[in-house]
């Protein structure tokens, strides 16, 4: 099956590697298979030829600390290659983009035997005299750089019709709307008839359920079937009109000039259930990104985190932004699997009942489900105290941000608002603090932090805070567990499971404690896994 070679790896595997290219003569799309050597068993797609030379060091993260939340941050190398066999028309080729799956067989295995440990996309090639050298990107933060709008404004609105903006608008991406937001902005397209976009799509659903003028209140109508039956429509002064016209944008019609700032009360999706930051999140992937989160992970964590949130902000936005302040918002972690699966859960602290492995630095470990691990050692890891060194005596978190807020002045002639309304008018956002004075007192150099999230109610922004205040004023453990060559070393533990540790020297025993992060060096045929828990 496999033919002796002079790159042999330390776990005594062959390294493989699926590349999807393009031609640049012809345009058609195509697939190179090498390995560090040759390899062709009979159940695999196709033949390997042993052309690799170098194999890249890839390192996977859920977390790197308690100062991100979010998506992980993954760094993938270079693979070379080399043109020694006839392969000069891959200079010629293109790789940016296109598709890499890097796989693991041990030496002599079959094909049921190999095991995907990376999957992303190609840069930029870097072509020399005798070899090629192609860097690969995380494809979950390629996907994720891309702004999170859809489409753009014509500017084409002429005489009163239309709601394509004016032509100094053209280009322009409208702002994108998911979610709940008690006080989202339109941005003008059409003037003579007051007609503002609010999202830049109704596939998650549209509606109005209010709408105040510098904080007085406006008469909200049933949504017009139609965007055009919208635009043509007479009503009464001080009445709002709005359509949820599949295909179309998100869109409401003042009937009266305003007199100030509008600000609209607006909803994405059918219930608040459907809001949560996990619900919110898989859709934004699913969606804008072609990524589909694995469906246990979003139940999962939707029913961890159930606070209603919603987001709208500009379409030039990164889709990272708006992901982070979700996961920020449901105290979320993503990552993507070695097959290339959008992974998320909460994060919380590690507990002896969710143990799933275990590993002693004595030489033995035992895991159930994958045979034996040889742990090498245990480093502990520092930690500064911004990034969570230290455990937090303060965190505070603010509430979604209020994009039309008035002035005292504002509101000085509104009758009959009450302290909490007017609170609303007027206030960025709602703020709420989770402190524990004994850490205060414990660590006289610990930090507090604020922390902006995309929570609508001041109720679930105050149960979120008591939540992640106590998170955070854990007193965590770092460490880097290196895991020695082992035919099933790269089967697990894998990103995000919870296992018991045995460490002596560090006078450790059975302690839960969570994989973060893991740094494979293929040649060397280790890894190297950051994990984290609370001290005992």
């Amino acid at each position: 099956m496999t033919a002796p070679s002079r790159h042999a790896h330390a776990d005594d595997a062959v390294i493989l590697a699926d590349l999807a290219y393009l031609d640049r003569a012809t345009g058609a799309p195509g697939l190179l298979r090498v390995g560090t050597e040759a390899y062709d068993d009979p159940t695999a797609p196709g033949r390997y030829a042993g052309w690799i030379l170098a194999t890249p060091a890839l390192t996977r993260a859920m977390a790197e600390d308690h100062a991100s939340w979010g998506v992980g941050r993954d760094d993938a190398g270079a693979l070379t290659v080399t043109l020694a066999h006839g392969a000069a028309w891959m200079r010629d080729a293109i790789w940016n983009g296109r598709a890499i799956v890097l796989r693991r067989v041990p030496r002599g295995g079959g094909w049921s035997t190999a095991t995907v440990i990376f999957s992303g996309v190609l840069g930029v090639a870097q072509p020399a005299r005798d070899r090629i050298v192609l860097p690969i990107h995380d494809a979950f933060a390629a996907a994720l750089d891309a702004p999170i709008g859809v489409g753009c404004l014509t500017g084409a609105t002429a005489d009163g019709q239309g709601w394509e903006g004016e032509p100094s608008q053209a280009d322009a991406r409208p702002p994108v709307l998911i979610g709940r937001v008690a006080r989202a902005a339109g941005t003008s397209v059409n003037r003579a008839r007051r007609i503002q976009v609010l999202g830049d799509t109704t596939a998650w659903g549209f509606t109005v359920t209010a709408v105040d003028d510098r904080g007085e209140p406006l008469t909200v109508d049933a949504a017009s079937a139609t965007v055009q039956a919208m635009h043509d429509a007479v009503a009464p002064p001080g009445h709002v009109l709005w359509a949820a016209e599949a295909g179309q944008r998100a869109m409401g019609r003042l009937v009266s000039a305003p007199a100030g700032a509008v600000a609209w009360a607006v909803a994405t999706h059918a219930t608040a259930a459907d809001r949560c930051a996990a619900r919110l999140i898989a859709d934004i992937l699913a969606d804008r990104c072609g990524l589909t989160v694995a469906a246990a992970d979003v139940t999962a964590a939707a029913a961890a985190a159930p606070a209603e949130c919603g987001v709208q902000v500009a379409g030039e936005t990164a889709r990272r932004r708006v992901v982070d302040l979700l996961a920020a918002s449901g105290g979320l972690a993503l990552w993507r699997d070695r097959d290339g699966t959008v992974r998320m859960a909460r994060r919380a602290v590690p507990t002896a009942a969710a143990a799933t492995w275990r590993a002693t630095a004595k030489g033995a470990a035992q895991d159930g489900r994958t045979g034996d691990h040889l742990l090498v050692r245990l480093e502990p890891r520092h930690v500064s105290r911004e990034a969570g060194g230290l455990p937090c005596p303060a965190l505070t978190l603010t509430g979604q941000a209020n994009a039309v807020r008035l002035s005292e002045s504002d509101v000085v002639g509104l009758a009959g608002l009450d302290a909490d309304l007017l609170a609303r008018l007027t206030r960025a956002h709602a703020t709420r603090t989770a402190e524990d004075a004994a850490v205060a007192a414990r660590h006289a150099l610990a930090v507090d932090r604020t922390l902006a999230t995309a929570i609508v109610e001041d109720a679930d922004l105050a149960a979120e805070a008591a939540a992640r205040g106590a998170l955070l004023a854990a007193d965590w453990v770092w460490g880097t567990a290196t895991v020695a060559p082992h035919r099933d070393a790269w089967a697990a533990p894998a990103l995000g499971t919870v296992g018991l540790l045995t460490d002596g020297e560090a006078g450790l025993a059975d302690w839960p404690c969570q994989v973060v992060r893991e740094s494979l060096d293929l040649a060397a045929g280790t890894r190297a896994l950051l994990v984290r828990g609370v001290r005992p």
